[in-house]
């Protein structure tokens, strides 16, 4: 496996909509352990196993997990972490994120021995599912946040790959920089003023 960072670690995504649904496939496509972590009563439960991953509640997706990836919906990421996560990562775990919103607001409390990061792919998990399907890849930016071990931004860089980001195109941003133009491009440009114009 090319992404050696993850080679003999296990990933848990959190989440499994459009992003989730995508990374995971793409992950376990590159070898790499993964587990899916969702609520019990999840409608995408069935999605999730019928695809032949392994699912679990998210507590124990998370302690059974060297990297944990959180793919919610930013305005629950503070009581899934906080109630569901934090408590349960192994000590030197690593916590990515797949938007810097809840990181730059400082939504989130993570235990100080955990690498953070980001690994955020541009475009919606159907175009990143069928670019890494075609072997074409994709733009994705990533950053650290904590970074304990020294190791971090490494860890971030293989998940990306693993992922299907095209290996000259992952940009090293921070969390500020990438969930700010983020933000622009949503509210600005596909979704507000610079549309009318």
């Amino acid at each position: 496996m090319a992404n050696h960072a993850l080679e003999h670690k296990r990933v848990a995504l959190i989440g499994f909509g459009s992003q989730g649904r995508a990374q995971a496939l793409n992950l376990r496509d590159s070898g790499v352990n993964v587990i899916v972590g969702l609520r019990a009563d999840s409608a995408s439960r069935a999605d999730a196993q019928a695809t032949g991953l392994a699912v679990a509640d998210v507590p124990a997706a998370v302690a059974a997990a060297d990297v944990v990836v959180s793919l919610i919906p930013d305005d629950q990421q503070r009581n899934v972490i906080a109630e569901s996560i934090a408590g349960h990562l192994k000590p030197g775990a690593y916590l990515g994120f797949g938007h810097g919103y809840a990181v730059r607001f400082g939504d989130i409390s993570v235990p100080a021995g955990v690498g953070v990061f980001l690994a955020a792919p541009r475009g919606p998990g159907r175009l990143i599912r069928r670019q890494y399907e075609q072997r074409q890849g994709f733009v994705c930016s990533i950053a650290t946040g904590q970074d304990p071990a020294g190791d971090t931004l490494q860890i971030a860089r293989a998940y990306a790959l693993a992922i299907g980001a095209a290996p000259t195109a992952i940009f090293e941003t921070t969390f500020q920089q990438e969930c700010e133009a983020d933000l622009f491009g949503e509210q600005a440009v596909l979704c507000g003023g610079l549309v009318e114009l």
